[in-house]
């Protein structure tokens, strides 16, 4: 699939929220640890169009972890990886930078394998589209978008002609 035109090659600034994540997330693996509920799926979206890469998002030990990644997976570290298992937390979404690619990889199947304890993760797409997974493949799909047209996604993929 093609990867969504970047918010900043559009003329969009996006949140400041988003931005100030961005400015502190440079590489795969690099991480932060945000309020919890501060982040929505909808958020690994926006992150993903303006990078092109991995956005995953972490709940482990009462905090919430986003981590970069890169163009085809995310680097969990392995402290926050830890986190995980001891306290039984979960990979609740990550993004793919993909318009349309929501199926999960092997290695997002193998992670909810070692996760026996939680049922299902998320994947989100440019376009908002969502996949629901466990670790033997795609539950149901869907979509975050409520409000957006054609039009919004056709400027995403290829700008003003």
């Amino acid at each position: 699939g093609e990867k969504a035109k970047p918010y900043a090659q559009r003329g969009i600034q996006i949140e400041h929220r988003l931005q100030s994540y961005l400015n502190k997330l440079q590489r795969n693996g690099d991480h932060i640890t945000v309020p919890i509920g501060e982040i929505r799926n909808r958020d690994l979206a926006v992150l993903t169009t303006e990078t092109g890469v991995e956005f995953t998002l972490v709940n482990a030990a009462g905090k919430t972890f986003l981590i970069r990644g890169g163009e085809n997976f995310t680097t969990i570290p392995q402290e926050i990886l830890n986190l995980v298992i001891d306290s039984r937390g979960a990979i609740e979404c990550h993004s793919h930078p993909y318009i349309g690619d929501i199926v999960p990889s092997d290695a997002d199947k193998r992670m909810m394998e070692l996760l026996t304890w939680v049922q299902e993760s998320t994947i989100i797409d440019p376009t908002e589209k969502t996949a629901r997974f466990n670790s033997l493949g795609v539950i149901d799909t869907g979509t975050e978008a409520s409000d957006r047209n054609e039009d919004y996604y056709k400027d995403m993929i290829w700008g003003e002609e």
